[in-house]
């Protein structure tokens, strides 16, 4: 229990460095974004990146978090009512029997306003002919982000590659592989996703940023307006 509190502690200090108060954010960028799953009301997701650090919550600074330390390539799950942290390291993510062929297909979408004064591309994730996620991205919006998304990403697909064994043989379709396993990063390869939709239902849409020093953009930029398409709706693959 003391170095489960020692270790609250130590990241608490890391906390402190990115969410808490206006002079200690200066050098964050942070997005705020809306996720929504079925059966659930739609809730917000903040992220906060520094070069060191990637942080995920809820907007509260006392809540609970998600932190990459992204020299080290691991994250940690704090949760400050049960205080425990789950660390998991990044590794490999390989081919195995059952994998998908995943394509990714990317075009522009005219129909989808600026973001940050740039052009908004549209990206379908295809796995075995099936569309699993169609995401919004700005190729050139807040590269060092997108940079750190794909190492959380990253990090999660190789979790759920080494827990393949405990996922049901049943929900292992090809969806499965091509959102949370070896397709897990690809439509990050094409930029910073301002709106995604998984073919199950969950979608994620970017309410505002704020860039901080160093990073390209203005202060803050609203994404609202884009089209309300997603994985599973009409749309010419």
């Amino acid at each position: 229990m003391k170095r489960s509190l020692s270790i609250c502690a130590m990241l608490a200090g890391m906390l402190l460095q990115l969410p808490a108060g206006a002079e200690s954010t200066r050098d964050a960028t942070i997005l705020h974004y809306q996720e929504s799953e079925q059966g659930i009301a739609p809730y917000p997701v903040r992220i906060l990146v520094t070069r060191a650090f990637l942080r995920l919550d809820d907007g509260a600074d006392g809540g609970n978090f998600l932190l990459v330390d992204r020299d080290a390539g691991v994250l940690h799950n704090v949760n400050h009512q049960s205080r425990n942290i789950l660390t998991i390291a990044d590794s490999e993510v390989t081919e195995v029997e059952g994998s998908p062929q995943i394509e990714v297909r990317v075009r522009k979408d005219a129909d989808a306003p600026p973001i940050g004064g740039e052009s908004v591309s549209r990206v379908d994730v295809i796995a075995d002919g099936e569309l699993c996620m169609t995401a919004h991205v700005v190729p050139t919006l807040l590269p060092d982000v997108t940079a750190a998304l794909r190492q959380y990403q990253q990090i999660l697909a190789a979790r759920q590659f080494r827990d393949l064994d405990l996922t049901p043989e049943a929900m292992r379709g090809p969806c499965f592989y091509a959102n949370y396993v070896q397709g897990a990063t690809r439509y990050l390869d094409e930029g910073l996703p301002v709106q995604w939709s998984h073919e199950g239902g969950r979608a994620q849409v970017l309410v505002n940023y704020r860039a901080g020093p160093g990073s390209s953009g203005r202060p803050v930029h609203p994404a609202r307006g884009l089209p309300a398409r997603g994985a599973g709706s009409s749309g010419d693959l």
